[in-house]
């Protein structure tokens, strides 16, 4: 995973999206400390979920707090 801070992620943001949008995780740091993760869509564990909803398929897969992975950050 590549670390890069929020001032890089201003000034060339359209090549870092480029990145993610190949794949590539990154964290953006503010002061030092881990502030976002970017990563592809097809990899976030609610993308599936969303496209099944939106194509009127039942979800598999029902999320709680304990099975959700962004609940665990916080």
């Amino acid at each position: 995973m590549t670390t890069i801070p929020h001032r890089e992620l201003r000034n060339q943001s359209s090549k870092i999206l480029e990145r993610v949008k190949n794949g590539e995780v990154i964290d953006v740091t503010n002061n030092g400390e881990v502030a976002a993760t970017l990563i592809p869509p097809r990899l976030h564990p609610l993308s599936v979920y969303s496209k099944q909803a939106a194509s009127g398929r039942q979800a598999r897969h029902q999320w709680t707090s304990q099975s959700c992975p962004a609940s665990a950050a916080t």
